[in-house]
């Protein structure tokens, strides 16, 4: 019998990439997520999908039907900006829709076991780089602390009501797939404009952790993971620079665009992050992806889809 996987918001970069590597791994997949679902595959004709809003009465229903042996939670709010504007939005989708399935697994599918996505973000501008998972949580954004709210309401349940779960602390995912953030932003430029700019200083450090070793981490931590409340950083473990990053992209494109920062940092941007990854390597996880390669893979799939 098929393990059944339950991803919620498998229609996001994530999710629908976590969606296609379980199914080819022969998992049965159950998704959910606010918007239609567009079947582009055989995958995704087969899989059990479920159009809804969390948090949402319904779910019972579907915990009740479905009692994955996983559930991913992939879902909730991933704008660290929007979160300053929509501050109750972003904690009503996240920590009250996280809440929701936990009471339904508590009640009606105590076997399943969660993996839930949280955020570097809890961090905040950590003090000692690299970070470990034993750092201080000083999170400067709504986002982050509504993060670190859903960590601990996950400890509650694991350890009150015996409702498995782990806790990924990611950094920054890239990879096919991906039509947001830096790396979609610079290849926009490259195609689209006079000069590249971004803002930040360009010493900005970031994290980058490529799909193919996130998929390869997330199936790694459900066969391995005792589920029982354990954090893990997700990253590649290595510290890029934001100039250096925007570089190899020009690079990639064999474009000579002239490069230039705009010095203004956002709010609730950190200045450094770089993880701290020896838990998950105890686990046998090793990054493969560096990030030239990933960088050039990406830009190929760039082009590829603005045809």
């Amino acid at each position: 019998m098929k393990n059944k996987i339950f991803i919620i918001g498998v229609n996001g970069f994530l999710g629908s990439s976590l969606a296609k590597y379980f199914y080819n791994l022969n998992y049965e997949i159950i998704g959910i997520d606010c918007t239609d679902h567009v079947s582009e595959s055989t995958f995704a004709s087969s899989m059990k999908y479920y159009k809804m809003q969390l948090p949402h009465a319904d779910i019972t229903n579907v915990i009740k039907e479905t009692m994955p042996d996983y559930l991913i939670y992939a879902a909730g709010s991933a704008s660290v900006q929007n979160s300053f504007e929509m501050p109750h939005d972003d904690f009503y989708y996240s920590v009250n829709s996280l809440l929701t399935i936990l009471d339904n697994l508590r009640l009606h599918s105590r076997k399943t076991k969660v993996l839930f996505f949280s955020s570097a973000a809890v961090y905040g501008n950590a003090k000692k780089i690299p970070i470990s998972e034993e750092c201080d949580l000083l999170p400067i954004s709504p986002y982050g602390y509504h993060k670190l709210i859903c960590e601990q309401i996950l400890r509650e349940y694991n350890d009150i009501y015996g409702v498995k779960s782990t806790v990924f602390r990611i950094f920054s995912v890239y990879g096919k797939g991906l039509h947001t953030r830096i790396f979609w932003d610079i290849c926009q430029q490259v195609i689209n404009d006079d000069i590249v700019q971004l803002g930040g200083s360009g010493d900005e450090t970031r994290d980058f952790i490529n799909l193919k070793d996130f998929c390869e981490a997330v199936e790694l931590v459900l066969k391995r993971s005792s589920f029982n409340g354990e954090i893990y950083n997700l990253a590649s473990g290595k510290e890029v620079r934001i100039a250096e990053l925007a570089k190899l992209v020009l690079s990639a494109f064999g474009s000579n665009k002239e490069l230039n920062f705009t010095t203004i940092i956002r709010k609730g941007d950190p200045f450094n992050w770089c993880a701290d990854i020896t838990a998950i390597q105890k686990l046998g996880f090793v990054p493969k992806i560096e990030i030239s390669q990933g960088i050039n893979e990406y830009v190929k799939w760039f082009r590829e889809t603005i045809k």
